[in-house]
């Protein structure tokens, strides 16, 4: 079975949803609370047979039950029985892959049925099969729901490790009776076998209560003894759960119990059903996460018998590198109004180097190294001095850009909806300065935030003509701590300034293009160029900011204001 298309409104979160799936293996990704994991409930209530579901008021979009929630999906890969003119057969439309659009004549394209749910203000669900040629809807029942071979790995693990109504196990297995009569056989021995009145304590006590209960009655009573009630034995088959050798497999860790249920599912739907799974790497080390995605996208893609489909979540960067761009989509939520974006290639890179801005709420694209550092140790102070919002608070993200990939990784991002600030230095001529002006022009008409400093400055330009020499000493004494060569040598030869050590660096000699030339100096021996030290120097600086309107400080201004905007 496939689904290749979900339309909800008014179901929680959704106001509205218009998506098409696009293929047998779907990760939705995006930042918490875009409704990725509400639209595998929607998905669930729609397919699943839903015998302990019900439908209260919180339910509806900003809980107004005068707006009906209805979930529509289009699904195709059926059994032989479900296309049966007496099922569903003369219900068929046509989903046309090429063009993500649907027919009435099943003839045009792959041949679907088109399920819809619909909940209003009584509460009570109603499923139906329909077609938009005008003819009457055709009720779907549990029964029905059941032959779709549709399952859900949740948090709910427990269920599925026993033979309950329902579970995995018992999807597995079909025929329940053999297990439900075992279990009436192994009561009745139970209860034959107890030998109870032989606990003498017990039963001279109860013989007391017997004569006290016929004198206050003025009745007489017989035998008073312990047993057990036949009526409070469970004969259901949720008693059953799977062991492992004597020890219940519910009492595992919870990758490993996932796991085992993936497997129960994957197996009790052998013709190829839709799997549904929140979280796939709960609980799950990186290399479990890969074999788990190679073995269940192996059975789905295999491509001699291409069957079934999953659909999943994951915050996990490691699940991202591993599905890659073709298998992921990103969940935008506009004030209910959500949409899914599918990846392209032009994703790759970022998504191999930087898949955590996939996951972000907003994404800070620093252009190197030394920016990226610069930014995560200033973060860092920021936090523990609870001086303004933290980045992480506010859902933002700091990435490296990779210098001149930079602007195509805010290109990506801002494409797929993410709100995007590029932090960038400003020493380019030529060609090439008005090359990136035009590109930087084209992500501003976009709504992304640029920043850049002043007068034609790299990062390091730009620290050295701000800062105030007690943070400057600070600066070059934590690089040189850093590094075997000797930077005074360098710096001495270079500025042409003779001093023996940085607490003896005579920066009052220095004016403005001497500051600047400094910060040259440090640019071209790339002596900033690593994150640790970016670091470091992030959390110097950080006690020298707002305290002057320069350059530096009035873009990192900007820069935290459009985090918390």
């Amino acid at each position: 079975m496939r689904l290749y298309h979900l339309s909800v409104q008014n179901f929680r979160g959704i106001k509205s949803l218009d998506w098409h799936t696009n293929g047998r293996a779907k990760c939705l990704i995006g930042p918490g609370d875009s409704t990725k994991t509400t639209i595998l409930d929607a998905i669930e209530l729609l397919l699943l047979p839903s015998w302990s579901f019900f439908f209260n008021d919180t339910d509806f979009t900003d809980g107004n039950v005068s707006n009906q929630i209805i979930i529509e999906g289009a699904v195709g890969e059926l059994s032989d029985k479900m296309y049966k003119d007496e099922k569903f057969g003369l219900y068929l439309s046509g989903y046309n892959e090429t063009t993500h659009t649907l027919h009435d004549d099943p003839r045009e394209a792959t041949p679907v049925i088109r399920i819809r749910l619909v909940v209003g203000e009584s509460l009570e669900p109603e499923w139906m099969v329909f077609k938009t040629d005008g003819s009457e809807p055709k009720r779907m029942s549990a029964r029905d729901r059941e032959e779709l071979g549709v399952s859900r790995l949740d948090s709910f693990l427990d269920k599925h490790l026993t033979w309950g109504k329902g579970s995995s196990l018992a999807k597995l297995t079909q025929d329940k009776r053999e297990i439900a009569n075992r279990i009436t056989d192994v009561n009745r021995e139970v209860r034959k076998n107890a030998d109870l009145r032989s606990l003498e304590h017990i039963n001279a006590l109860l013989e007391l209560a017997k004569v006290k209960a016929s004198d206050t009655g003025g009745f007489v009573l017989k035998d008073f003894h312990p047993g057990i009630d036949a009526k409070l034995l469970q004969n259901n088959t949720g008693i059953v759960g799977l062991h492992e050798g004597a020890i219940p497999v519910r009492t595992r860790g919870l990758g490993s119990k996932r796991l085992i249920v993936l497997a129960i599912q994957l197996l009790s739907i052998p013709d190829g059903g839709i799997n549904l799974i929140d979280e796939i790497e709960a609980g799950l080390e990186p290399h479990r996460i890969r074999r788990l995605l190679l073995q269940t996208l192996r059975v789905i893609e295999d491509p001699d018998n291409r069957r079934g489909q999953i659909l999943l979540t994951t915050h996990s960067p490691v699940v991202l590198r591993e599905l890659g761009t073709k298998r992921l989509a990103v969940v935008r939520n506009n004030s209910g109004n959500v949409v899914v974006h599918d990846l392209n290639e032009d994703c790759t890179s970022t998504l191999m180097s930087q898949p955590e801005s996939f996951l972000a709420e907003k994404v800070i694209i620093s252009e190197g190294r030394t920016e990226l550092g610069i930014l995560r140790g200033i973060e860092r102070k920021r936090h523990l001095s609870a001086a303004g919002d933290s980045f992480d608070y506010r859902g933002a993200v700091v990435i490296e850009g990779g210098g001149s990939a930079a602007i195509g990784r805010a290109q990506v991002l801002s494409d797929l909806g993410y709100p995007c600030c590029l932090l960038l230095d400003s020493d380019l001529t030529g060609n090439e300065q008005k090359k990136t002006e035009d590109k930087l022009s084209i992500l501003k008409g976009k709504g992304v935030k640029v920043i850049q400093w002043n007068d034609g400055m790299c990062i390091e330009e730009r620290l050295f003509s701000d800062l105030p020499p007690e943070c400057l000493r600070k600066i070059m004494e934590c690089i040189a701590s850093h590094k075997n060569n000797n930077i005074e040598k360098c710096i001495a030869e270079q500025m042409a300034i003779s001093f023996n050590t940085f607490a003896e660096f005579p920066f009052n000699q220095l004016d403005a293009k001497r500051r600047k030339k400094l910060g040259t100096i440090f640019r071209d021996q790339e002596w900033m160029k690593t994150i640790p030290i970016g670091e470091e120097i992030g959390e110097i600086i950080f006690d020298y900011l707002n305290k002057d309107k320069s350059d530096l400080n009035e873009k990192l201004r900007q820069l935290f204001d459009w985090v918390s905007g």
